[in-house]
């Protein structure tokens, strides 16, 4: 007893540094930390007087059952709300730590009594973390009987199906539920014709590879979508989630999504039905302002024919009269202008219906240059605009249809010198842009374009100034039919403009083009901010529909064109993080694509997936490509080959990574009220394998964790160059530092504080990023 009271002695006169020892190991701790930080300094003053005074009264009186009832209650409660048994393993050892200096410091002198007290404050702490532990098994034992409860229930319920399984394909349990999907019986199941193995469609072998890896590495895998094919052969769209029991025994929960699919069928086929009628709409609001604006070119010259004509017809002006022979200047003007309008119309639908013939031949750039410049000359000095031609001296000859290329050039350059401010100057100039192709372009110093109003150009029907009232006259072809001619010699168009500084349009051709109908006009499929872009070269105009609307769907921004020289001018502008590539294109082959590819630029290393009805891999040999898939491509197998390249499209979900599952679960329930796709993890480890697996719009980040911290898994994130961009939003109970204010204004984009707000403060941060699903407000 005497070492008892020497112990008690020394605690209570020291109880103040004791606890003051506790509290600071329990403010830096992930579980106690949050909890410590809201009370008020009042709160913890009398919890402090009430809990020496059990003390007292249990080391004086003997009276230890108060002291442990309020133990085993605080002990329960903390571990309801998610504070781990080690964190109070490391406040006692604290208090033990600072009792121990004050027990030497007291009876170093009296060795007999030192021990004797370190026994007894052995036993006090050994007394207070049986009974911590004894109300944490309690605690357990109730949320496992809970859980199993619910559990039963839920697979009782009929809301989705529950199987055990192996890896080998067998299925050894389950519910009545997913029996009920598939279409067998018990007994069919208990006799073995059952395995989800003969049940899966080729297709979903890779997906169904990759869970296997994820369940042997990590005892889970990620949910994912498959396809079972039910016993009358029908497909049972689900979502599977699975986790591993015993290996090489697993848990899996089945989920049917057919109404999910069939809701989403109906709501994109709602989506495409509102952009074909806003086009439809547009196009007939476009066609309206071209047939005022044809109506007024067509009538002006006409007037004029018949107008002078008249004249000379009547006999009002006599036959050797000045006027006579320059009225028949006139008619013969006004004839050629409305030749040249109906020549425009009709070669657009000659174009447009596939119908326009080509005739290529060896032309020598530099002549037909000084052709066409030459017919200009008259207006260009009426506008007092100096040419300057600059042809680059390797492009002595191309191949090309010769009356088309001038066609394109007249356009430019009269639509160069029509919009010239008076006094300027207007180049002309061509130059190799590699091998294969050579870039025409023809700078003005005009007004130039609004950035806006660069996409109305080079489409039909469309101009900068419908009004009738416009300064300049035209119809609003020119520009549609040169981007139409360029194309069907295997080209591409454009234009860079600054408003007040004048444009500079171009054209880039192939240096030998091919005879024939008009291929698939260029188009790009926009992606999501981060999206990766897929450039697809095909030139036929259903493979380039099916390719580009998979990649699409999947979240894949999409570049298509037709022709190996719009391929190879758009690999040497701009960086793709994949390429599509059929072997047969009409000017030149996809072997020798693919080699201009490799020798250099830009995309010299990206991935390459070849898309051909020449499905030998020999064809392709000494080339590096990522795959060859066979004609007509698979959707699924399209996007496989992209990931499995790296080349990952991302998802529309919400990662949430906390090591508290309160907060975790109050979260994820605000996420689900608002319709967010989310997944939630307690690991940051496992969580930055999953991000690099498959990337969220989004991701919600706590900072105080065991193991790995939001900062560092921050510094992680931000290392990888496909996560350098990913939207960041902080959610933690910690009071930040400037310092640490400071790095995360780097690495996330909002800080947001835990509050009893159930996370509605993170989504309101959250919608300002993505929006919410269906558009609505957070």
């Amino acid at each position: 007893m005497q070492a008892q009271a020497d112990f008690w002695g020394v605690y209570d006169r020291h109880h103040a540094a004791v606890e003051a020892a506790s509290l600071e190991v329990a403010r830096t701790d992930p579980g106690f930390g949050p909890i410590v930080a809201g009370l008020p300094p009042e709160e913890l003053v009398r919890s402090s007087v009430a809990g020496k005074e059990r003390l007292r009264r249990a080391f004086e009186e003997g009276e230890w059952e108060p002291y442990e009832a309020a133990l085993r209650e605080q002990g329960e409660t903390y571990a309801a709300v998610g504070v781990g048994f080690e964190s109070w393993y490391r406040m006692i050892r604290a208090a033990e730590r600072e009792l121990t200096a004050r027990l030497v410091e007291a009876y170093a002198a009296e060795p007999t009594r030192l021990a004797g007290a370190l026994d007894a404050m052995q036993g006090f702490f050994g007394r207070a973390i049986g009974v911590l532990h004894e109300s944490y098994l309690v605690r357990s034992e109730a949320a496992l009987r809970l859980s199993d409860m619910r559990f039963r229930r839920l697979a009782e319920s009929g809301l989705f199906g529950v199987m055990v399984s192996d890896f080998h394909g067998d299925i050894k349990e389950a519910n009545d539920t997913f029996l009920e999907m598939i279409g067998y019986t018990r007994a069919e199941l208990e006799a073995g014709d059952v395995r989800w193995l003969e049940m899966t469609p080729p297709e979903y072998a890779a997906a169904d590879a990759s869970a296997i890896a994820q369940l042997t590495e990590h005892g889970f895998a990620s949910p994912f979508e498959k396809e079972y094919v039910r016993k009358d052969g029908t497909r049972l769209p689900i979502l599977l989630c699975i986790a591993t029991l015993e290996a090489p025994d697993c848990i899996c929960l089945v989920l049917d999504v057919t109404q999910r699919r069939q809701l989403e069928a109906v709501r994109e086929r709602a989506r495409r039905l509102e952009l074909e009628n806003r086009r439809v709409q547009e196009a007939s609001q476009l066609k309206s302002e071209f047939l005022a604006n044809m109506s007024h070119e067509l009538r002006t010259p006409l007037n004029a024919i018949i107008g002078f004509a008249e004249l000379l017809h009547d006999g009002a002006v006599p036959h050797d009269a000045p006027e006579h022979q320059e009225f028949l200047g006139d008619i013969l003007t006004s004839g050629r202008h409305l030749l040249a309008l109906i020549n425009d119309v009709l070669d657009l639908s000659k174009v447009e219906a596939g119908k326009l013939e080509l005739y290529p031949e060896p032309v020598a750039l530099e002549a037909l240059v000084g052709e066409v410049v030459s017919i200009l000359r008259a207006t260009a000095a009426t506008r007092e605009v100096q040419i300057e031609v600059e042809i680059d001296p390797t492009l002595d000859e191309v191949v090309l249809d010769p009356s088309r290329l001038k066609q394109v050039l007249y356009n430019y350059l009269s639509n160069a010198l029509k919009f010239s401010r008076v006094g300027g100057r207007v180049q002309v100039r061509a130059h190799a842009q590699t091998d294969e192709v050579f870039r025409l372009e023809v700078e003005d110093e005009g007004v130039g374009i609004a950035e806006e109003d660069l996409g109305r150009l080079f489409v039909e029907f469309q101009q900068l100034d419908g009004s009738a009232a416009k300064r300049e006259q035209g119809t609003g072809l020119g520009l549609a039919l040169t981007r139409r001619l360029v194309e069907a010699q295997g080209g591409s168009v454009g234009v860079e403009s600054t408003l007040g500084r004048g444009s500079t349009f171009f054209a880039v051709l192939p240096r030998v083009s091919r005879a024939g109908a008009a291929l698939p006009e260029p188009k790009v499929f926009e992606p999501a901010p981060g999206a990766p872009r897929v450039l697809v070269i095909e030139d036929d105009e259903r493979d380039q529909r099916r390719i580009a609307s998979a990649l699409a769907e999947a979240g894949y921004g999409v570049e298509t064109v037709a022709t190996a020289a719009q391929a190879l001018a758009r690999c040497s502008e701009r960086v793709f993080d994949a390429i599509t590539l059929d072997l047969l294109l009409p000017d030149r082959t996809g072997l020798e694509v693919l080699h201009a590819i490799r020798a250099g630029g830009p995309n010299r290393d990206v991935p390459v997936i070849v898309i051909t009805v020449v499905t030998e891999r020999g064809v392709i040999s000494g080339f590096a490509v990522q795959d060859v898939l066979p004609k007509p491509v698979d959707g699924g197998r399209l996007v496989g080959a992209l990931e499995r390249a790296g080349v990952l499209a991302g998802s529309d979900e919400v990662m949430v990574v906390d090591d508290d599952p309160a907060a975790l679960t109050q979260l994820g329930l605000t996420l689900d009220g608002l319709g967010y796709a989310h997944r939630t993890f307690s690991d940051p480890r496992a969580a930055l394998q999953e991000v690099e697996a498959r990337a969220p719009s989004a991701l919600v980040l706590d900072l105080v964790m065991p193991d790995l911290d939001g900062f560092a898994f921050l510094e992680r994130l931000r290392s990888r160059p496909e996560t350098q961009a990913l939207p960041v939003l902080v959610w933690t109970a910690k009071d930040l530092s400037a310092e640490e204010r400071a790095r995360l204004a780097d690495a996330a984009q909002a800080v947001v504080s835990k509050g009893a707000d159930l996370g509605q403060s993170v989504v309101d941060a959250l919608a300002k990023l993505i929006p919410p699903p269906g558009g609505g407000a957070a």
